[in-house]
């Protein structure tokens, strides 16, 4: 099963799962996929809350060999609010990392 989420999207849900005390089967959501996709990873969450709630899902399902796919429109190590270390821990895990360009077309 493959999730997909914008990183305000979880954001969102998660506050909404805050709200409604159900941050456990919010959690359980999206470890229960094989792959979860996360787009707009730039945007990390501010509140340190929030923050532990993403990287223990991530964490979980990196331990139990699924996979996360990060989007980002800047290197991760250059992600505004996320800590140092955690940027290094993630990146220790990546099994791969490509930096795309936005492309220049040519006037013939």
């Amino acid at each position: 099963m493959v999730r997909y989420a914008t990183l305000p999207q979880f954001l969102s849900e998660l506050d909404r799962a805050n709200e409604i005390k159900k941050v456990e089967e919010f959690t359980n959501y999206y470890q229960e996929s094989d792959i979860f996709l996360i787009d707009d990873f730039n945007k990390f969450p501010k509140k340190k809350k929030d923050q532990k709630t993403l990287l223990g899902i991530l964490e979980t399902m990196i331990k139990s060999g699924k996979q996360v796919v990060i989007v980002s429109d800047r290197p991760i190590e250059k992600t505004p609010e996320l800590p140092k270390n955690t940027a290094e821990k993630i990146l220790s895990k990546c099994g791969i990392i490509i930096n795309l360009h936005e492309s220049i077309e040519e006037d013939d």
